[in-house]
């Protein structure tokens, strides 16, 4: 046997898996292909004026999502109109993007599941990863093109930067933390990503957790820089006008 052979065989293998989650998602999902806009889409979609010069741009990160809307979630919002900028206001492009992005979660959550970390068979982890295209909440993200993607993208980049962190390298971790900030970029429910690292260090999960206060304070402090950043830049962004009270401070029991 060569050394080449069982490269090989991993290759077909993913290769079948992604063919398999793909033709899931298509049984699923591609009615969806057929629909129009509805509910926030008309706001962040169709009345979304174009940006017309890279100042305009730029803009996007200093503002809330909409003068109507409280949110900073800046990267949904390029997105939403790059496609717009490349091909107008039709449906069928944006629901065909939320049906990639729902695919390429799916295949990140199985290279996650394949990790050292975790050790999932590959049987194993095409099975999950399924389960987790066919589930519900699937597609309660890749039917609605505005929202859906708001959940997808740092749905995608916390299943990257956990990927990432269980490599166990500089570089590895490196992503991790870049992955964290594009996941709070796109939308608060990513600020979840150093936390469920931590807790895969905590138990050992992960390759190398840190050992001693000094090297878990090393090991998170990027990931508190990146969340302080970002802090800033959304209390920049949205005026105290429309930002409203944090529902934890209000009932701090309700996330548990």
């Amino acid at each position: 046997m060569t050394e080449a052979e069982p490269a090989a065989r991993e290759l077909a293998t993913a290769a079948r898996s992604a063919f398999a989650i793909a033709v899931l998602l298509l049984v699923l999902y591609a009615r969806s292909l057929g629909n129009g806009f509805v509910y926030d889409d008309w706001l962040h979609v169709v009345e979304e004026p174009l940006p017309e010069t890279p100042a305009q741009v730029a803009r996007i990160f200093a503002e809330p999502m909409s003068p109507l809307v409280p949110y900073y979630r800046p990267i949904p919002r390029l997105l939403n109109v790059a496609q717009k900028q490349l091909h107008g206001a039709a449906p069928l492009a944006f629901h065909a993007l939320n049906l990639a992005l729902g695919f390429a979660c799916a295949l990140a959550l199985r290279a996650l599941l394949l990790s050292r970390a975790i050790g999932a068979s590959p049987n194993a982890a095409t099975l999950g990863a399924l389960a987790f295209a066919a589930h519900p909440i699937a597609s309660e993200c890749i039917y609605p093109i505005a929202s859906g993607r708001e959940t997808l993208l740092p749905t995608l980049f916390t299943l990257l930067a956990l990927g990432a962190y269980f490599r166990a390298t500089r570089a590895g971790r490196g992503l991790a933390v870049i992955g964290f900030a594009l996941g709070m970029l796109s939308k608060e429910q990513a600020i979840v990503t150093p936390l469920l690292l931590g807790l895969a260090d905590a138990l050992g999960i992960a390759p190398d957790p840190p050992r001693g206060a000094r090297a878990w304070l090393v090991r998170y402090a990027p990931f508190a820089l990146v969340l302080a950043a970002y802090a800033a830049a959304r209390s920049a962004a949205v005026p105290d006008a429309l930002a409203p009270g944090f529902a934890l401070f209000v009932a701090p029991a309700g996330p548990l």
